[in-house]
């Protein structure tokens, strides 16, 4: 390691370490003592901003902390102001403080709107039970906070099944989107009537969402007589604002 700085360690006794000046996030395992690479791939540069967070570069990662979920939070390098955040599901990459597409480390902007359009000199952090961020903005002698959210935007309002033959089967998807800053995690999910409406299959790694990420849901219809039928499917979730999704649906036998 170079100048290892910061440290935290997850409920499993994983001890997670900012190897600063290898440009990295390296994890001791609690289960063999092994070290092992967790985040980033060792660049001089930023970015990308949003995928892999072994494929993405974070220039002399100083602080990190996790949240009781096991997501890791990163901060204060000395290029970038910029707060990353690696999601413990998906192993994925968000930025949920500073601005992305220009990560300046100095000027202060933002109070009141989006943490990600927010100009920030940032060093130290520490995440909370109830999913508040708060950040040492040491270069502006502040302590700003963020509340840690997810969304659900469903990509249709309703499905229409195209005329299906009695006791054959057709299918249609959707997504379903999360735009927040923190992981989407689904309760429930509800479909009626059934039959003729089945939930087949999802792409929820967990029955979790990740910041920024989409899960897809293909529901199939079977109809047992002529006519058209209606039903719904019900997402239950921790949505902010809004704890539940649904999307209408409908289809014919023929």
């Amino acid at each position: 390691m170079n100048s290892p700085f910061g440290v935290a360690l997850d409920a499993a006794g994983d001890i997670f370490i900012a190897d600063t000046y290898d440009n990295r996030i390296r994890e001791v395992l609690a289960s063999t003592g092994n070290i092992v690479a967790y985040a980033y791939n060792g660049g001089a540069g930023f970015g990308p901003s949003k995928g892999p967070a072994l494929s993405s570069a974070y220039n002399t990662p100083h602080y990190i902390a996790l949240d009781p979920h096991g997501n890791l939070y990163v901060s204060g390098s000395d290029f970038d102001s910029i707060v990353e955040r690696i999601d413990a599901a998906y192993h994925s990459v968000v930025v949920v403080a500073g601005v992305a597409t220009n990560p300046k480390f100095y000027g202060y902007s933002g109070d009141g709107g989006l943490a990600t359009l927010a100009s920030i000199n940032n060093a130290g952090l520490a995440v909370d039970g109830s999913g508040h961020l708060y950040i040492a903005d040491d270069g502006n002698n502040r302590v700003r906070e963020l509340l840690l959210t997810p969304t659900a935007t469903p990509s249709v309002s309703s499905l229409t099944f195209p005329p299906t033959t009695v006791h054959s089967t057709a299918s249609l998807s959707f997504t379903l989107a999360n735009n927040g800053s923190d992981d989407l995690y689904i309760s429930s999910t509800n479909i009626g009537p059934t039959p003729p409406f089945r939930l087949r299959a999802t792409t929820c790694k967990n029955n979790i969402v990740a910041p920024l990420g989409t899960c897809t849901f293909t529901v199939t219809f079977t109809p047992s007589a002529v006519g058209t039928v209606n039903g719904s499917i019900t997402i239950n979730d921790n949505a902010f604002g809004s704890p539940s999704q649904t999307v209408t649906l409908s289809g014919t036998g023929q």
